[in-house]
């Protein structure tokens, strides 16, 4: 199992406003976006290109203070397998992989310290920019 990329993803109420603080404050240039189902004219996912890295930004509503508002995204070259791996190290599952609408294969696990971490592949794969 090889991790391709990864990249941090924040998780916003306010997706427009915390993506333009990273544009105006950073150079950071959108590379990517995904509409919201029930609104094309509204992105539910960015992500920007930072240099040679990249940052995703999720809208993600009723956010508070609780759960999670940060997570790590890995694009792997076999999800079953790093799945599974990470379930063995002590990780757990939130969500086994399947099929998303951007033509993704995506699981959902928390690590041993309850961070979130997405498993990826698809045809981003190895691709840092996510698009």
């Amino acid at each position: 199992m090889v991790v391709r990329s990864a990249f941090p993803l924040l998780m916003t109420e306010d997706l427009p406003r915390l993506a333009r603080f990273y544009q105006e404050a950073f150079d950071a240039v959108r590379t990517y976006g995904f509409p919201d189902p029930d609104d094309e004219t509204r992105d539910v996912y960015v992500t920007l290109r930072l240099g040679r890295s990249a940052l995703a930004i999720g809208r993600k509503l009723d956010i508070g203070g609780e759960g999670t508002r940060t997570a790590l995204w890995l694009y792997v070259d076999d999800i079953d397998e790093a799945t599974r791996r990470a379930h063995a190290a002590g990780g757990a599952i939130v969500a086994p992989p399947q099929e998303m609408p951007w033509v993704e294969r995506v699981a959902q696990i928390r690590d041993p310290d309850g961070f979130l971490v997405y498993l990826g592949s698809g045809p981003a794969d190895g691709d840092v920019d996510a698009s």
